[in-house]
């Protein structure tokens, strides 16, 4: 291929890489872990410095870096997504150019002389990859780190070229290991495992020029220099390698499912069914383990190098993983273009052998379209899934579930979580205090304390609850305000519900009051109408006068033309039935009533058995009470 065409390919992929990365940049809410990084790079610069070294589980690079962009554009979604959709990009010149240096000739021998397709294959791979792309679109550092991992392998291969073939055994100059140290260094500063991926360049070093001492004391000289500027930080300074155990990390996953996992999400991507995604990555794996075995036969250096590059990370991250949570499929991110690599590879020789065997004209043209053609139908509907299948969306709506709190919110108010989450505090606009309860994944004594401090010095409560599986998993907090507080409005947000309860410094002072007592069992300190919307309701604040003994139900009945129309309801949730009530306690009754009740006149309210029968005597005054059943009046 002509120089010049594939220079205009080769920029016509990085193009539609930065075409897609740019594409609904800020389209989603940041999830959590972005919205953390972009709130914890502007803290005070000692306390951001501080925090690294001893909360943060990654290396300052990211911090400081993404610190400077946002001063430069604003804090912004699509300013800093930005940022990492710069070194996606990126990532795919570099892998382009990676590819030209590994697969250059050693000698004037043609063995690779279609470098310039795996090189090309390469940077489409990654550009229109959906994992790369869902992290190009991602305000963390994996795509700055695998950028930073690429520049310093290209530089690797530049000088570990330079005696590994007779035209350059008179060229062992040092700048292109110089520019090694830098790069390295700054990859290392990006995430710890990039370790993992120098222990790969070591051993191969040592494996295949050993009997070069000018050239391993050269290496040498590199490693002591990384060691010294590196290792006082993650040894002396930050107590993050011996301490920290990621919460969201998994352990004792074994080697096979590591293996597995990564080259899937890093091939297929996350955004397929798991029907789907359980088998499409057979054929890449199929076609990568045989470019593997093919170049070990051909060039076992290059077969080495790709067979370190990949496996040694995989290795001490299973190692890593059977005594902590430490793995999850983005920590080995920095080894993905060896994947794409080696399919490249792959594609590039079933090429050649079509060219050599198919006579036919344009056979070449033909197989190179039937793959091209492959890759982009899987990476338009991975893609696809990712921008508009909600099961697939980067985060749910906290853009829009802010936006409701931010123009509603009254002083008194609390914004309650009862998960650690913090896209609330980027898009949080109301200066209104924000707690998370429990403050562990279960609930203690200490949070029921905290609830009722709640109730005492805030006036509503705005809840989030989560899902049921992730956080305070028995949905103790939200049980809690079911029976404590008043829930005057819900919102579903796509997959979020936002709930607006009212406490008792609110409700009881803005309730009609009643003080009827029901048997020795149950004071009615009050009520509420609400009548605007379809379904009318009727709030009951109850006070414990004596612990009832079984079950209740609180019946109503209201005169529907010439006929009384009841029905039963329970005074609260059946995970709160009234024989579990304590004395002294007070409870919210939330009764849904059904439609025609809004045109009575009056509501009868009794407290009866299961059955309806069996009604408990009823004090109150005598206007507003009928036998066992008191009046309310409808405005």
């Amino acid at each position: 291929m002509k120089s010049s065409r594939v220079l205009l390919v080769s920029l016509g992929v990085i193009l539609l890489a930065f075409a897609l990365r740019l594409f609904r940049l800020d389209f989603f809410s940041l999830r959590g872990d972005e919205a953390f990084t972009v709130l914890f790079v502007q803290k005070p610069l000692a306390q951001m410095w501080h925090e690294t070294l001893t909360v943060e589980p990654n290396p300052p690079l990211l911090y400081f870096a993404l610190r400077g962009w946002i001063a430069l554009t604003g804090d912004g979604e699509f300013a800093t997504r930005f940022f990492s959709a710069f070194w996606g990009v990126l990532s795919v010149a570099l892998l382009y150019r990676l590819a030209r240096e590994i697969f250059k000739p050693w000698r004037a021998a043609r063995v690779y002389a279609n470098e310039q397709t795996i090189a090309l294959a390469a940077a489409f791979l990654i550009a229109v990859n959906p994992y790369q792309i869902w992290h190009s679109q991602d305000v963390r550092n994996y795509t700055l780190w695998p950028a930073l991992s690429l520049l310093a392998l290209i530089f690797f291969w530049q000088w570990y070229r330079g005696g590994a073939s007779p035209a350059g055994r008179n060229k062992r100059g040092m700048l292109p290991l110089l520019f090694f140290v830098l790069a390295e260094l700054a990859a290392l500063y990006a995430h710890y495992y990039e370790a993992f991926i120098l222990l790969a360049l070591n051993l191969f070093v040592f494996a295949t020029a050993r009997r070069d001492l000018k050239k391993l004391a050269q290496w040498l000289g590199a490693q002591i220099i990384l060691a010294l500027l590196y290792l006082p930080y993650p040894l002396l300074l930050s107590n993050r390698v011996s301490a920290y155990g990621e919460g969201s990390g998994r352990q004792g996953v074994a080697l096979w499912e590591i293996a597995r996992e990564t080259f899937s999400a890093f091939v297929v991507g996350e955004t397929f069914s798991a029907e789907w995604r359980a088998w499409l990555w057979l054929p890449f794996a199929l076609l990568a383990l045989t470019s593997l075995i093919y170049l070990f036969a051909r060039d076992k250096r290059r077969g080495l190098f790709f067979a370190l590059y990949a496996g040694i990370p995989t290795l001490a991250v299973f190692a890593l993983n059977t005594a902590r949570p430490l793995y999850l499929e983005r920590y080995l991110n920095g080894i993905a273009p060896a994947y794409y690599l080696l399919l490249a590879y792959g594609f590039a020789q079933m090429l050649r052998a079509l060219d050599a065997r198919v006579k036919a004209p344009n056979a070449r043209r033909v197989g190179l379209a039937l793959g091209v053609g492959a890759l982009s139908a899987l990476a338009f509907f991975g893609l696809r899934n990712y921008w508009s299948d909600p099961a697939f969306a980067k985060a749910p709506d906290w853009r829009g579930l802010a936006r409701i709190i931010n123009a509603r919110a009254q002083p008194g108010d609390l914004i309650a979580q009862n998960f650690p989450e913090m896209s609330l505090l980027y898009y949080d606009r109301s200066q209104l205090p924000l707690g998370v309860y429990p403050e562990t994944f279960l609930p203690d004594a200490k949070t029921a304390q905290q609830l009722n401090a709640v109730n005492a010095n805030f006036k509503r409560v705005w809840f989030i609850p989560a899902a049921p599986d992730f956080w305070d998993p028995e949905q103790y907090v939200e049980q809690w305000l079911d029976r404590r507080g008043d829930l005057l409005n819900e919102w579903r947000v796509g997959a979020l519900d936002l709930r607006l309860y009212a406490t008792a410094s609110q409700y009881l002072n803005a309730m009609t009051k009643s003080d009827a007592v029901f048997g020795d069992t149950l004071r009615l300190l009050g009520y509420r109408i609400a009548t605007e919307q379809n379904i009318p309701q009727l709030v009951l604040y109850w006070r414990v006068v004596g612990a009832p003994s079984r079950d209740l139900r609180v019946r109503v009945r209201y005169q529907d033309g010439a006929q009384f129309t009841q029905g039963l309801y329970e005074p609260n949730a059946s995970a709160y039935p009234t024989s579990v009530w304590h004395k002294n306690e007070t409870v919210v009754s939330q009764i849904a009533l059904e439609p025609d009740a809004a045109r009575a006149r009056e509501w009868r309210v009794s407290v009866c058995d299961v059955n309806g029968e069996n009604c408990l005597s009823l004090r109150a005054p005598r206007n507003a009470r009928d036998q066992n059943e008191l009046l309310i009046s409808l405005p």
